[in-house]
């Protein structure tokens, strides 16, 4: 496994491109749930490709960072309550407050490779994943803070996704089946939530499975 640091930059906030609605968003009772309030670590990995650079033949671009927050901050006006702050409305249940204050980017690099990191793509547990994590403080600390942290993926330039997910890292990570809750339905109904992380070939055969369970019980009725 290698070793390594992370150099990275002064945390800044990325507003949406253009001005957002100022309101106030209830959580639905699966989002409001309280073993779902904590910061949830993820990590994507990209691998860089070559693409057209202002019609001057396929390069990459020097400046990937600054095209990520760009990209960043059209896609928030778009989902701009992910540039809000969460608070709590009575009854102890939370809401988003769209104030448009934004999300934190982090631009880092570091002295590794993809192939070091696993071939053909890094799988969890990934090496020095303090490295490819930002600081966030305390993860169980939801209110008032930004919802959305953002490292830059350590200067591995233009890229296409290759891999990454849940870095299963400390007592608020998981990679099975994590939790049940229950909740109601859009008709009132009393209903439990599964939250399920599978490999893909497993999940699509359960989705199946699902569907087939379904549809047996509807024509039952």
């Amino acid at each position: 496994m290698p070793s390594f640091v992370a150099r990275r930059k002064k945390p800044e906030l990325v507003l949406p491109a253009q001005a957002t609605p100022h309101e106030t968003l209830a959580l639905s009772d699966v989002d409001d749930a309280i073993d779902l309030r904590f910061l949830q670590p993820a990590i994507e990995f990209f691998r860089a490709v070559d693409i057209d650079i202002d019609d001057h033949g396929l390069g990459r671009p020097a400046t990937a960072a600054k095209v990520v927050k760009a990209a960043l901050a059209k896609a928030l006006v778009h989902y701009y309550p992910l540039a809000g702050r969460l608070r709590e409305a009575a009854g102890g249940k939370l809401a988003v407050e769209c104030t448009g204050e934004g999300v934190v980017f982090v631009e880092a690099e570091a002295d590794v490779s993809m192939d070091e990191l696993g071939k053909p793509s890094p799988l969890p547990p990934y090496p020095c994943v303090e490295e490819l994590l930002c600081e966030v403080g305390d993860p169980r600390v939801v209110l008032g803070v930004p919802l959305f942290f953002m490292q830059e993926a350590l200067d591995f330039r233009w890229a296409k996704r290759v891999g990454g997910g849940l870095p299963m890292v400390g007592d608020i990570s998981f990679d099975s089946v994590s939790c049940h809750m229950r909740c109601k339905n859009g008709k009132g109904q009393d209903v439990i939530v599964i939250n399920m992380i599978l490999p893909g070939p497993a999940m699509d055969k359960f989705e199946k499975e699902i569907a087939v369970w379904v549809c047996n019980g509807q024509d039952e009725k």
